[in-house]
């Protein structure tokens, strides 16, 4: 596990170094601030450590993370690199930016993005809480919910699909 982790921490150096190159898709349908009903009834608690999330009916995991003690609607994306916010969440949240902070340029499916680079002192979803968590923060209007990325779910021990369902383990 420890060795999983050094390599985890050496990729998100260098991604930070040499820029992100991937972001994942931003999702197109989703609605800012309406967790879909049927997902929100069925993300539990699976235990001290453990947080169960029911996939939509596209296929889809939507659940809720705290930020800065927010509560923001997010989109789990394996393919995002880093956990990224929506600028609206991210000033609902009280993250500071400025337009000066907007100095990385991404590639998503959606085309070429301005973001700026931060840290989460703290981000929580479900029972999982993890300190110190790297992200981006999209412009204004570039998507319409967060993403739950690789710089959160890669610290976990476990995520796992399965019977409609991700269940993620710290």
């Amino acid at each position: 596990m420890q060795g999983t982790l050094v390599k985890i921490a050496i990729g998100l150096v260098l991604a930070a170094i040499l820029g992100v190159k991937a972001l994942g898709q931003l999702p197109v349908k989703a609605m800012p601030g309406k967790l879909p009903a049927a997902a929100a009834a069925q993300a539990a608690r699976v235990g001290a450590s453990e947080h169960r999330i029911a996939a939509d009916g596209g296929g889809q995991y939507h659940t809720f993370m705290d930020v800065n003690g927010v509560r923001v609607d997010a989109l789990v994306d394996t393919g995002a690199t880093f956990l990224v916010m929506s600028a609206e969440d991210a000033a609902k949240a009280r993250v500071a930016t400025s337009p000066a902070d907007f100095t990385r340029t991404v590639s998503t499916a959606n085309g070429v993005a301005r973001v700026a680079h931060v840290w989460l002192q703290e981000v929580r979803v479900g029972a999982l809480t993890l300190q110190n968590v790297e992200a981006l923060v999209a412009g204004p209007g570039a998507m319409s919910t967060s993403l739950l990325g690789m710089s959160f779910l890669g610290r976990l021990s476990k995520m796992e699909a399965s019977a409609g369902s991700l269940l993620l383990r710290q």
